[in-house]
C-alpha cells in the first residue's frame, strides 16, 4: 500500500512509452487498438486509484505528524472551536495558571515540507493517472487532506495552543512573548501552503464544477487563522502593557517625574526595567523571525 500511487504511475509511463514504440512499427492498423489494450490491463486497478490515494495520503501526513510531537514529547489536546469553549478558555487564562511548554511553539519547517512533498506528489499522481473529468474532484480531495494535517492539526493547534499560554490576568510577571514566534512561523508555512495552492491546486481545478467550492473552503481557512492571530496578538499586546502598568505603578516614584522643569528621570528603577522589557521582547522576536526564515530558505 505504502508504494501503490507511485508503482501506479511509473507503470503507466512505462506502458505509455512502449505503445508510443509500438505505434511506430504500425502493429496494428486500428489506431485505437493500443489505446483500448492498455485501458484494458490497467482499469482494473486505477478504478481503485482515487481511494487509495487518498487513504495513502492519510498515512502519510498522520506518520509526519505524530513523529513531530513524539519527538517533543508532547500529547494533542482536543481544542474544541464554539462560544462555550472559547469562554471556558477565557475564564481560565484569568483565574489559573496557564500553560506556555517553554515557548515551545509547535510548529515546525520541516513537517511543513514533508506534508506538501507528499501532496505535491499527490497532484501529479492524480493529474495523470485519474481520467480528466475526475481530476478536479480527486484534486479537491487531496486538499482537504492538505488543509486537515497541515492547516487544521498543526497551524491552527499551535495558535489555539499559544492563545491559551497568554494569561489575561494582571500581570506581576514579566509575560512571555512566545505568541509573536507562533506568528512568525505561522506566516512562514502559509506562504509555502499558498505556493502549493497556486502552483499544485487551481490548474487542475480551473473552471470545473468544484473550483467555486475549493476556493471557498481555501480562503475561509485563511481567514480563520488569520482572526485567530489577531486575537491572540491583541491579548499578548495586553498583557505586556498590562506589565508595564504594573511596573511603573508600584516602582516609579514621584522623584522621577519633575513638573516644575518636565523632565523626566530616564535613569530611574522602573525606567529602566520598562526599556530593558521592551528591548528584551523585541530583540528575542526578531531573533526568532531572523532564524526561522534563514532556515526556510536553506531548506528552499
Amino acid at each position: 500500500m505504502r508504494y501503490l500511487p507511485s508503482f501506479f504511475l511509473r507503470e503507466k509511463f512505462s506502458i505509455l512509452r512502449l505503445n508510443k514504440d509500438l505505434d511506430a512499427l504500425h502493429v496494428s492498423s486500428d489506431a485505437s487498438f493500443l489505446p483500448t489494450l492498455t485501458r484494458s490491463i490497467f482499469d482494473r486497478y486505477l478504478s481503485t486509484y482515487p481511494s487509495e490515494e487518498l487513504e495513502y495520503l492519510h498515512a502519510q501526513c498522520s506518520i509526519i505528524l505524530h513523529r513531530f510531537y513524539e519527538s517533543k514529547r508532547h500529547v494533542k489536546k482536543q481544542i474544541h472551536s464554539g462560544g462555550l469553549q472559547e469562554l471556558k478558555r477565557d475564564v481560565q487564562a484569568r483565574l489559573l495558571t496557564v500553560e506556555t511548554y517553554g515557548g515551545e511553539t509547535f510548529l515546525s519547517e520541516d513537517v511543513a515540507i514533508s506534508i506538501l512533498q507528499e501532496t505535491k506528489n499527490a497532484f501529479n499522481r492524480a493529474s495523470q493517472l485519474c481520467e480528466r473529468s475526475e481530476v478536479p474532484k480527486q484534486s479537491e480531495n487531496i486538499l482537504d487532506i492538505l488543509l486537515k494535517y497541515l492547516y487544521s492539526e498543526h497551524l491552527d493547534y499551535a495558535v489555539e495552543l499559544a492563545i491559551a499560554g497568554i494569561s489575561l490576568a494582571e500581570p506581576k510577571v514579566s509575560p512571555p512573548a512566545y505568541f509573536f514566534s507562533v506568528v512568525s512561523q505561522n506566516t512562514t508555512i502559509v506562504l509555502l501552503l499558498m505556493k502549493q495552492y497556486e502552483d499544485s491546486v487551481l490548474p487542475l481545478i480551473k473552471g470545473s464544477v468544484v473550483e467555486q467550492c475549493v476556493a471557498k473552503k481555501w480562503s475561509s481557512s485563511l481567514r480563520s487563522l488569520e482572526q485567530k492571530i489577531n486575537m491572540g496578538l491583541e491579548r499578548q499586546l495586553n498583557a505586556i502593557v498590562g506589565y508595564v502598568r504594573f511596573v511603573l505603578s508600584s516602582e516609579q516614584k514621584k522623584a522621577d517625574f519633575r513638573p516644575d522643569n518636565q523632565q523626566i528621570n530616564l535613569a530611574a528603577s522602573a525606567n529602566t526595567l520598562f526599556f530593558s522589557l521592551v528591548n528584551k521582547w523585541c530583540a528575542s522576536s526578531a531573533h526568532r523571525q531572523l532564524q526561522w526564515r534563514e532556515d526556510v530558505m536553506e531548506e528552499i
